[in-house]
């Protein structure tokens, strides 16, 4: 039981970090996207 526990945890805390980390590109993609767009805007 024990043993099944802690095995399982480093599973889970992997699709957490999965998750965490596809939800920080998508901030990071998003930042980038609008930098460049402020930029286009500026040159206009």
């Amino acid at each position: 039981m024990l043993k099944r526990k802690v095995s399982a945890r480093p599973l889970h805390f992997i699709q957490v970090k999965k998750i965490i980390d596809s939800f920080f590109k998508k901030i990071v993609n998003k930042y980038k996207f609008y930098k460049i767009l402020a930029g286009i805007i500026k040159l206009i």
